[in-house]
Protein backbone atom coordinates (compact mmCIF):
# COMPACT_ATOMS: atom_id res chain seq x y z
CA UNK A 1 0.00 0.00 0.00
CA UNK A 2 0.98 3.29 -1.01
CA UNK A 3 -0.37 6.82 -1.02
CA UNK A 4 -1.36 8.55 -4.33
CA UNK A 5 -1.09 11.81 -2.54
CA UNK A 6 -4.85 12.83 -3.10
CA UNK A 7 -6.65 13.53 -0.03
CA UNK A 8 -10.64 13.82 0.46
CA UNK A 9 -11.91 16.07 3.62
CA UNK A 10 -15.26 14.18 4.59
CA UNK A 11 -17.30 16.67 6.89
CA UNK A 12 -20.49 16.15 8.73
CA UNK A 13 -23.04 18.53 8.28
CA UNK A 14 -24.08 21.11 10.58
CA UNK A 15 -26.78 20.62 13.68
CA UNK A 16 -30.20 20.34 12.38
CA UNK A 17 -33.53 20.96 14.11
CA UNK A 18 -33.77 17.04 14.02
CA UNK A 19 -30.54 16.28 15.21
CA UNK A 20 -31.97 18.27 18.63
CA UNK A 21 -34.67 16.88 18.18
CA UNK A 22 -33.33 13.27 18.65
CA UNK A 23 -35.24 12.03 15.10
CA UNK A 24 -33.75 10.53 12.30
CA UNK A 25 -33.41 12.36 9.39
CA UNK A 26 -32.05 9.67 6.42
CA UNK A 27 -33.45 10.67 3.64
CA UNK A 28 -36.50 13.06 4.78
CA UNK A 29 -34.82 17.02 6.14
CA UNK A 30 -35.02 19.29 8.06
CA UNK A 31 -32.75 22.96 8.25
CA UNK A 32 -29.70 23.56 10.24
CA UNK A 33 -30.11 25.42 13.70
CA UNK A 34 -28.13 28.58 14.66
CA UNK A 35 -25.46 26.16 15.91
CA UNK A 36 -25.37 24.56 12.84
CA UNK A 37 -24.77 27.59 10.91
CA UNK A 38 -21.90 28.32 12.91
CA UNK A 39 -20.57 24.62 13.13
CA UNK A 40 -20.59 25.80 9.33
CA UNK A 41 -18.81 28.53 9.20
CA UNK A 42 -16.15 27.33 11.91
CA UNK A 43 -14.87 24.85 9.17
CA UNK A 44 -12.92 27.84 7.65
CA UNK A 45 -10.60 27.50 10.38
CA UNK A 46 -9.53 24.08 8.62
CA UNK A 47 -9.67 25.78 5.00
CA UNK A 48 -6.84 27.92 6.41
CA UNK A 49 -4.49 24.83 7.51
CA UNK A 50 -1.45 24.94 5.42
CA UNK A 51 -1.80 22.20 2.73
CA UNK A 52 -5.60 22.57 2.54
CA UNK A 53 -6.26 23.72 -1.29
CA UNK A 54 -9.46 21.17 -2.25
CA UNK A 55 -9.59 21.25 -6.10
CA UNK A 56 -13.74 20.51 -5.88
CA UNK A 57 -16.00 20.77 -3.30
CA UNK A 58 -18.75 17.86 -3.32
CA UNK A 59 -21.96 17.32 -1.18
CA UNK A 60 -24.91 14.93 -0.48
CA UNK A 61 -27.86 16.70 -2.32
CA UNK A 62 -29.85 16.82 0.60
CA UNK A 63 -31.18 19.98 1.53
CA UNK A 64 -29.13 20.35 4.98
CA UNK A 65 -25.93 19.31 3.76
CA UNK A 66 -25.83 21.68 0.87
CA UNK A 67 -27.03 24.18 3.43
CA UNK A 68 -23.77 23.39 5.36
CA UNK A 69 -21.56 23.94 2.40
CA UNK A 70 -22.64 26.74 1.49
CA UNK A 71 -22.37 28.53 4.50
CA UNK A 72 -18.82 27.17 4.32
CA UNK A 73 -17.98 28.60 0.72
CA UNK A 74 -20.51 30.75 -0.07
CA UNK A 75 -24.19 30.80 -2.19
CA UNK A 76 -22.00 32.20 -5.64
CA UNK A 77 -19.25 29.49 -4.86
CA UNK A 78 -18.95 26.24 -8.07
CA UNK A 79 -19.55 22.80 -5.87
CA UNK A 80 -21.42 19.37 -7.19
CA UNK A 81 -24.30 17.25 -5.80
CA UNK A 82 -23.26 13.81 -5.61
CA UNK A 83 -26.23 11.85 -5.30
CA UNK A 84 -24.24 8.41 -3.72
CA UNK A 85 -23.31 10.62 -0.70
CA UNK A 86 -27.26 11.15 0.58
CA UNK A 87 -27.87 9.44 4.15
CA UNK A 88 -29.05 6.23 4.37
CA UNK A 89 -32.62 5.75 3.51
CA UNK A 90 -34.46 4.51 7.25
CA UNK A 91 -37.81 3.63 5.11
CA UNK A 92 -40.69 3.32 7.76
CA UNK A 93 -38.53 5.09 10.62
CA UNK A 94 -37.91 8.47 9.33
CA UNK A 95 -38.60 11.26 11.42
CA UNK A 96 -39.18 8.57 13.92
CA UNK A 97 -37.31 9.10 17.45
CA UNK A 98 -34.33 7.94 17.48
CA UNK A 99 -33.93 5.96 20.34
CA UNK A 100 -35.81 3.68 18.31
CA UNK A 101 -32.77 2.76 15.26
CA UNK A 102 -31.64 -0.43 16.67
CA UNK A 103 -28.01 -1.28 17.04
CA UNK A 104 -25.22 0.21 14.03
CA UNK A 105 -24.44 -1.50 12.14
CA UNK A 106 -28.19 -2.73 11.09
CA UNK A 107 -27.39 -4.96 8.11
CA UNK A 108 -30.40 -5.86 6.66
CA UNK A 109 -33.05 -4.16 9.01
CA UNK A 110 -33.64 -0.80 6.97
CA UNK A 111 -33.89 -2.73 3.98
CA UNK A 112 -36.89 -5.02 5.43
CA UNK A 113 -38.87 -1.75 6.11
CA UNK A 114 -38.70 0.18 3.47
CA UNK A 115 -35.25 1.65 3.22
CA UNK A 116 -31.67 0.42 2.61
CA UNK A 117 -29.65 -1.99 3.48
CA UNK A 118 -26.00 -1.43 4.96
CA UNK A 119 -24.05 -3.06 2.17
CA UNK A 120 -26.69 -0.86 -0.18
CA UNK A 121 -24.94 2.20 1.12
CA UNK A 122 -21.04 0.83 1.43
CA UNK A 123 -21.21 -0.07 -2.10
CA UNK A 124 -22.32 3.45 -3.12
CA UNK A 125 -20.53 5.45 -0.54
CA UNK A 126 -17.09 3.47 -1.68
CA UNK A 127 -17.62 3.86 -5.17
CA UNK A 128 -18.35 7.53 -4.66
CA UNK A 129 -15.40 8.22 -3.14
CA UNK A 130 -13.08 6.19 -5.47
CA UNK A 131 -14.81 8.10 -8.11
CA UNK A 132 -14.08 11.34 -6.95
CA UNK A 133 -10.42 10.13 -6.01
CA UNK A 134 -9.94 8.60 -9.62
CA UNK A 135 -10.80 12.46 -11.90
CA UNK A 136 -8.03 13.15 -13.39
CA UNK A 137 -6.41 16.83 -12.10
CA UNK A 138 -8.01 16.55 -8.96
CA UNK A 139 -5.80 15.86 -5.67
CA UNK A 140 -7.94 17.13 -3.47
CA UNK A 141 -11.47 16.68 -2.41
CA UNK A 142 -13.97 18.12 0.14
CA UNK A 143 -17.36 16.41 0.59
CA UNK A 144 -19.76 17.09 2.89
CA UNK A 145 -22.13 14.18 3.98
CA UNK A 146 -24.08 12.54 7.09
CA UNK A 147 -23.80 10.74 10.34
CA UNK A 148 -24.29 7.12 8.55
CA UNK A 149 -22.61 7.38 5.19
CA UNK A 150 -19.57 9.13 7.46
CA UNK A 151 -19.88 5.68 10.07
CA UNK A 152 -20.62 3.49 7.30
CA UNK A 153 -16.93 4.67 5.33
CA UNK A 154 -14.86 4.67 8.18
CA UNK A 155 -16.16 1.46 10.29
CA UNK A 156 -18.06 -1.02 8.12
CA UNK A 157 -16.47 -0.68 4.41
CA UNK A 158 -12.81 -1.95 5.68
CA UNK A 159 -11.36 0.38 3.30
CA UNK A 160 -10.02 3.14 5.60
CA UNK A 161 -7.10 1.79 7.99
CA UNK A 162 -4.83 3.83 10.40
CA UNK A 163 -1.45 3.87 11.74
CA UNK A 164 -0.90 2.25 15.14
CA UNK A 165 -2.36 4.17 17.91
CA UNK A 166 -4.59 6.05 15.40
CA UNK A 167 -8.02 6.26 16.92
CA UNK A 168 -11.50 8.24 15.63
CA UNK A 169 -14.84 8.76 18.07
CA UNK A 170 -17.31 6.32 17.29
CA UNK A 171 -20.26 8.96 17.23
CA UNK A 172 -19.00 11.95 15.21
CA UNK A 173 -20.61 15.09 16.10
CA UNK A 174 -21.93 17.39 13.64
CA UNK A 175 -19.38 19.46 11.39
CA UNK A 176 -16.20 17.33 12.43
CA UNK A 177 -13.99 16.99 9.34
CA UNK A 178 -11.72 13.57 9.22
CA UNK A 179 -8.49 13.57 6.11
CA UNK A 180 -8.65 10.80 4.54
CA UNK A 181 -5.11 9.93 2.36
CA UNK A 182 -5.80 7.69 -0.95
CA UNK A 183 -3.67 4.96 -1.19
CA UNK A 184 -2.74 3.10 -4.38
CA UNK A 185 -4.96 0.11 -3.78
CA UNK A 186 -8.06 1.89 -3.62
CA UNK A 187 -8.07 2.08 0.93
CA UNK A 188 -7.47 5.16 2.51
CA UNK A 189 -5.90 6.24 5.42
CA UNK A 190 -6.97 8.27 8.01
CA UNK A 191 -4.65 10.99 9.11
CA UNK A 192 -6.51 13.77 10.51
CA UNK A 193 -9.24 14.58 12.83
CA UNK A 194 -10.73 17.87 13.65
CA UNK A 195 -14.23 18.85 15.87
CA UNK A 196 -15.92 22.14 16.60
CA UNK A 197 -14.82 23.57 19.77
CA UNK A 198 -15.95 26.79 21.09
CA UNK A 199 -13.85 27.11 23.89
CA UNK A 200 -10.28 26.40 22.03
CA UNK A 201 -11.37 28.33 18.95
CA UNK A 202 -13.34 26.93 15.49
CA UNK A 203 -11.64 24.15 15.13
CA UNK A 204 -9.59 21.87 17.49
CA UNK A 205 -7.70 18.83 16.57
CA UNK A 206 -10.32 15.68 18.24
CA UNK A 207 -8.92 13.04 19.93
CA UNK A 208 -8.42 10.17 18.68
CA UNK A 209 -9.69 6.60 20.07
CA UNK A 210 -10.57 3.67 18.59
CA UNK A 211 -13.82 2.90 16.80
CA UNK A 212 -15.74 -0.47 17.36
CA UNK A 213 -16.29 -2.64 14.93
CA UNK A 214 -20.40 -3.11 16.10
CA UNK A 215 -22.61 -2.03 18.82
CA UNK A 216 -23.73 1.36 19.73
CA UNK A 217 -25.12 4.10 17.52
CA UNK A 218 -22.09 4.73 14.98
CA UNK A 219 -23.88 8.19 13.92
CA UNK A 220 -27.25 9.44 14.65
CA UNK A 221 -29.37 8.64 10.79
CA UNK A 222 -28.52 12.11 10.09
Amino acid sequence: MGSTGKLLYVMRHGETRFNIKGRTQGMCDSPLTERGIEQSRAAHAFLERPGVEPDLYVTSPLGRAVETLQVLIGDDAPFERVWDLREQDMGDFEGEDRNLQPPFPFGDYYATRGGESDAVVVERVVAAARELMGRPGIDQVFAVTHGLVYAHLLKTSGIVKMAAGAHIDADPPNGCIVTLEYQDDGSFLLTDYFVPDAEQGPYTQGKLHEIPASGGSGGDAS
